[in-house]
């Protein structure tokens, strides 16, 4: 596939994200591995909890932090190794002949976005019905989730994109993450609280929509600086 500049022709460049997100999505359900980590950490993380609040039920703040921390923690857990297995394989080279770093940034944060969300849904569900929490509002719970799921792949994607090439990338991923999940896990706690009957449903939803203009802020800043970074052999940092 020729290298083709967004500016000058978008649709080629729209092609190349097609193509670099099926290419993803085959991979990830070939080996399911990331789906296959989040979902263990997660779902042993709501059985823990199910003992745990055997005797008492968690107020709905305290069961919305909780619920943000084990989507924060399932996402980190398994969203960078779409990035980082580029390195580790010796593909990241044969990627950038393919296809422009931005289309390339872009395919694979849809796919993390995507696995996310699926991962994020179920999750919550099994939280709710396991632990009994009730739920006030059900648009606003599952539009939490939407946007919570949206920007924790898009500021997880960000951090592993960065990464590349360094040493201890898998810890200095998580590193750099952080700045970005710690405002997202107070801001969905804003926002589940409210679902779950702690305080107004509409300050909820100035949570959410604030969560959301953070993981489109993050979609739109990445395509525009890895190509900055994604330089094989100038840039790009390899590993000696």
């Amino acid at each position: 596939m020729a290298s083709i500049s967004p500016e000058t022709s978008p649709a080629p460049w729209l092609s190349q994200v097609r193509a670099v997100f099926a290419k993803e999505w085959i991979t990830e359900m070939r080996s399911r591995h990331g789906i296959f980590v989040s979902g263990l950490f997660g779902v042993t993380a709501v059985i823990a909890l199910v003992f745990a609040s055997y005797t008492f039920k968690p107020s709905p703040l305290l069961a919305a932090g909780i619920l943000s921390v084990i989507l924060t923690f399932s996402s980190l857990l398994g969203v960078p190794r779409l990035f980082i297995s580029e390195e580790e394989q010796r593909t990241f080279d044969l990627l950038m002949v393919l296809v422009d770093p931005g289309p390339a940034y872009f395919g694979k944060t849809l796919v993390t976005i995507v696995t996310t969300a699926l991962t994020g849904f179920l999750l919550s569900l099994l939280y709710v019905v396991m632990v009994g929490i009730p739920v006030e509002s059900w648009p606003l719970f599952w539009g939490s989730i939407l946007v919570l799921s949206l920007a924790l792949g898009a500021s997880v994607s960000f951090a592993g994109a960065l990464v590349l090439g360094a040493a201890n990338r898998w810890v200095l991923a998580a590193a750099v993450a952080m700045p970005f999940l710690f405002p997202l896990v107070a801001m969905g706690v804003g926002a589940l609280g409210a679902a779950f009957g702690d305080g107004r449903e509409s300050d909820g939803w100035r949570n959410c929509l604030a969560i959301l203009g953070m993981g489109v802020c993050l979609l739109a800043l990445g395509p525009a600086l890895v190509p900055t970074v994604w330089r094989p052999g100038s840039n790009h940092p390899r590993k000696k």
